[in-house]
């Protein structure tokens, strides 16, 4: 009787031991499922930040060549309030804040420049560029001012 007993104890060890390898078998599966879904994802993500980093070199460059152009160019608008000023005038520009605003000679401020054109204007300053503003040409009415630059190596 002994014998038998010790056959059925040893089946049902096996069979609980069978089962349990099932179990790890699925749930190996199911990791290695994981693993795969994540590694597609990881693969993904590395083409999309390639792209964005891609997009942000050509902006870069495209950046860097307007303000180049801005820089050659200079800057010129209208203004309407003309108080204070006369044709071949030189303005004062400075920052105020995130804005740079161009000033009369009696300290007056003329004109407000948009934060756009003042986050350019700081980062060509960074260039070491001397920014100076002229009235090139005044009516009653409005003046006509162009901003120009000027590398500090070219004074």
């Amino acid at each position: 009787m002994k014998g038998k007993n010790f056959m059925l104890s040893s089946k049902k060890y096996l069979r609980k031991i069978n089962k349990h390898i099932k179990e790890l078998e699925c749930e190996k599966e199911k990791i290695e499922k994981d693993i795969e879904k994540t590694e597609k994802r990881i693969e993904n993500e590395k083409k999309e930040i390639n792209s964005i980093v891609e997009k942000k070199e050509k902006l870069e460059t495209t950046f860097k060549s307007l303000k180049k152009v801005l820089v050659e160019r200079g800057l010129t608008f209208e203004i309407d309030n003309v108080k204070g000023i006369a044709q071949w005038d030189n303005l004062k520009i400075s920052k105020k804040s995130k804005k740079f605003v161009i000033t009369n000679s009696e300290n007056q401020v003329v004109k407000e420049l948009d934060e756009d054109i003042s986050e350019i204007m700081s980062d060509i300053k960074n260039d070491n560029v001397n920014i100076s503003t002229l009235v090139l040409r005044k009516t009653s009415q409005s003046a006509l001012v162009q901003i120009r630059f000027t590398p500090y190596d070219e004074i």
